[in-house]
């Protein structure tokens, strides 16, 4: 009798929890979630949320639609889908928190890159798009944990457009590394210029980003001579290094 009664009692205070979290205002959800995003306003709950104006450590998103999982907040994580309708950044995935591990699940996001100010390989404005998609990625304060993402991008060929070329178009998936929390991701493309592998690895520490070029056109060989790109026979290369944030 004892064993059913906590049982009874066991399951109606997960009933009463689950309740209680799904009726939980979603500005609370956020400030508990110690995550650094600032906000116009914040209205409705977990379950059926909005964020107008949110901005993620000084990064504008603009508008946040949060939609909770009931099962997932009953065990003590939270699951939620978002969609994103913002300045530089669209699209929708499904965020889980656990701990210090966030996961990116059934992502598509597309982001303009020129409301974000940063400069491309050649030191010209980054204008055009970058898309990604992954099925799920995991990440952690310390790195990249598991996953893979795809990601496609013009931005390069935004860019030769300025000096009157043509450019490259990219694509590639890129995961993480077993060690070391770094993320990796070998993109490619080619053209009329010619053929262009860009390499980019993302840890903690930093970024690194190597492009190697191999252009047939000599108005595009003279373009990255000047831009500072290392000659190595009939390609040119070039070494990039910073902080991520």
């Amino acid at each position: 009798m004892t064993s059913r009664r906590f049982l009874y009692s066991g399951l109606f205070a997960a009933i009463f929890a689950g309740a209680l979290a799904v009726k939980m205002p979603l500005a609370l959800a956020v400030d508990l979630a110690g995550i650094p995003l600032a906000a116009e306003k914040i209205e409705g709950t977990i379950w059926n949320g909005r964020i107008e104006g949110a901005a993620y450590d000084a990064y504008p998103l603009g508008r946040v639609d949060v939609s909770a999982r009931a099962l997932p907040l009953l065990l003590g994580r939270l699951s939620a889908h978002i969609d994103v309708d913002g300045p530089f950044l669209r699209g929708g995935s499904d965020i889980a928190l656990r701990g210090e591990l966030i996961t990116f699940a059934k992502a598509e996001l597309k982001a303009d890159m020129a409301p974000l100010a940063l400069d491309d390989a050649f030191g010209q404005p980054m204008d055009g798009f970058v898309r990604v998609a992954t099925d799920a990625l995991v990440l952690a304060p310390d790195g990249c944990r598991r996953g893979r993402l795809h990601l496609e991008t013009d931005t390069l060929e935004r860019s030769a457009k300025r000096y009157g070329g043509k450019g490259f178009s990219l694509a590639g998936e890129g995961q993480c590394e077993p060690e070391g929390g770094r993320f990796v991701l070998p993109l490619t493309g080619s053209g009329e210029e010619g053929k262009i592998s860009v390499e980019i690895a993302v840890s903690p520490r930093g970024y690194e980003t190597r492009t190697v070029i191999a252009p047939t056109d000599q108005k595009l060989a003279s373009a990255l001579a000047a831009y500072g790109f290392q000659r190595q026979g009939d390609q040119y290369s070039l070494v990039q290094r910073g902080e991520v944030f």
